[in-house]
């Protein structure tokens, strides 16, 4: 008695691989917009906070300096360097 021999060898079939890439598909396009929205999202918190870190820093120096504004033309240094009453900016802190 010879033994039948099954045919099916483990492989998978043409319509069970265009099932499966239909289902990527499906989940691809649920998916991609929900993930760019978030990024989206994301960049506006990160703006968020940097304009509330920079308000705090002008909040902050006008405090110091009794209520005088940051120099626009170098509101850069003054904000993160040392200044003086006059709002001088300078690298190292002066003691005196």
């Amino acid at each position: 008695m010879a033994k039948k021999r099954n045919r099916h060898n483990g492989a998978f079939s043409l319509l069970e691989l265009v099932i499966v890439v239909a289902i990527i598909a499906i989940i691809a396009a649920i998916g991609i917009p929900r993930m760019s929205r978030g990024t989206r999202g994301a960049g506006d918190s990160a703006l968020s906070g940097n304009l509330t870190v920079l308000r705090n820093a002008i909040d902050l120096y006008k405090a110091e300096h009794n209520g005088t504004d940051p120099n626009t033309a170098t509101i850069a240094d003054q904000l993160t360097q040392y200044t003086d009453s006059a709002g001088a900016a300078e690298t190292t802190k002066d003691t005196t």
